[in-house]
């Protein structure tokens, strides 16, 4: 008796440790709280940057937490 294949969903990579994918008003507020928090710990610590810096590190860290 052969066996069936191609019965089983195709894997997408993601894991189930994956935190849900957020709206993008839940995504652009996130991504915001983290810039501010990046700007914060960057004038305390005297190193160089500015805002849009900042935002597009915390843009680069909230998408690779939800693997987008």
């Amino acid at each position: 008796m052969a066996k069936k294949s191609g019965g089983s969903p195709k894997q997408t990579g993601k894991t189930s440790s994956n935190p849900a994918r957020p709206t993008l008003e839940q995504l652009q507020e996130e991504i915001r709280a983290k810039a501010h928090a990046i700007y914060l710990q960057r004038i305390s610590s005297g190193e160089p940057g500015d805002d849009l810096s900042d935002w597009l590190r915390a843009e680069a860290e909230i998408k690779r937490k939800y693997n987008l």
